[in-house]
């Protein structure tokens, strides 16, 4: 008997994503006792969350960067788990700014960021990989660590300012009708979890691309 196996990273969507789906419920059922602590475990628990869910699709995004050079650079993949902890740093950081009215917080945030990770985006990155064809060097364009960086932080950036906003609509004084928050939350989980579909369904075409010029070189023979 055949059993599918359950891609890793769709398994680490699975418990962020229950969570959510839990505080949307007890959001959408809350009693009027809810009113003084529920708005900030709500919406700093939706900002840490965010982190959990966007790991998925940043470490797909390198999984894709190790299999087009056979791993030969792993060194890219190392301690991954360390951008979730930043991403949850960031969440309450993102959250507590605009509960402070702080804005200008995430720009110097932001700005550092940048300035650490600026060398690596600046040179590319070579690897030589063995092919049937013999050994070929192949380039990781560094522009392409910079689009995961600009994916990963924006995100992270909705998910900290939706946190914050989320507090302020939720509290029982607020104008802010639930049902349009309720919408703000289930739309920024579902552009997320639409970013890592693209990405998988692109990783799927691109590798299904090489296979039939793989096949093609091999007639040729």
């Amino acid at each position: 008997m055949n059993i599918v196996k359950m891609p890793q990273e769709v398994k680490r969507l699975i418990a962020p994503l229950a969570i959510d789906v839990v505080i949307i419920i007890l959001f959408w059922v809350k009693s009027p006792s809810f009113c003084g602590w529920f708005p900030y475990v709500t919406g700093y628990t939706f900002a840490v969350l965010g982190a959990f869910l966007i790991r998925p699709l940043r470490n797909q995004m390198y999984e894709g960067i190790k299999t087009k050079t056979d791993g030969k650079c792993e060194d890219l993949t190392f301690f991954r788990w360390h951008g979730t902890m930043v991403g949850v740093l960031e969440a309450l950081l993102y959250t507590s700014a605009i509960l402070l009215h702080k804005e200008g917080f995430i720009a110097v945030w932001l700005a550092l960021k940048v300035a650490g990770q600026w060398g690596r985006w600046s040179k590319d990155i070579e690897c030589e990989v063995k092919t049937p064809e013999g050994t070929v060097r192949r380039i990781v364009p560094g522009r392409t660590i910079y689009n995961i960086f600009i994916i990963g932080t924006g995100l992270m950036i909705a998910y900290g300012v939706a946190g914050g906003k989320i507090i302020e609509w939720a509290k029982c004084d607020s104008e802010v009708p639930e049902w349009q928050i309720l919408i703000a939350m289930i739309a920024l989980i579902a552009g997320t979890l639409g970013f890592f579909v693209w990405e998988c369904l692109e990783q799927r075409a691109d590798k299904k691309k090489s296979m039939k010029e793989h096949g093609r070189m091999q007639e040729y023979r």
